[in-house]
């Protein structure tokens, strides 16, 4: 009897240790997949920007009104941005 009562309960232990393995791998699985949303949330977000930044640079280059200079000085503050954007993302 008491052979058997020792079985079972390491059967038992057994049982709760795949549950609890299961339970983490859950559990880890749930964050990498938040993870991965939070990333592709984030790239789309770059993406975004990265058109914004290229349309502003066309319109920039495209305009006859301002002086080289001030196409200079506006496509160094849209290189600012960009990477202050790159650093947010690293």
């Amino acid at each position: 009897m008491q052979q058997m009562i020792s079985k079972l309960l390491i059967f038992l232990f057994f049982l709760a240790c795949i549950y609890y393995a299961k339970v983490l791998n859950d559990k880890k699985r749930k964050l990498e997949e938040k993870r991965d949303a939070e990333n592709r949330n984030a790239n789309n977000t770059i993406l975004g920007y990265k058109v914004i930044i290229n349309e502003r640079r066309d319109k920039i280059k495209a305009s006859g009104d301002l002086s080289p200079e001030q196409i200079k000085e506006a496509l160094s503050k849209i290189d600012e941005i960009e990477k202050s954007y790159k650093l947010k993302r690293n």
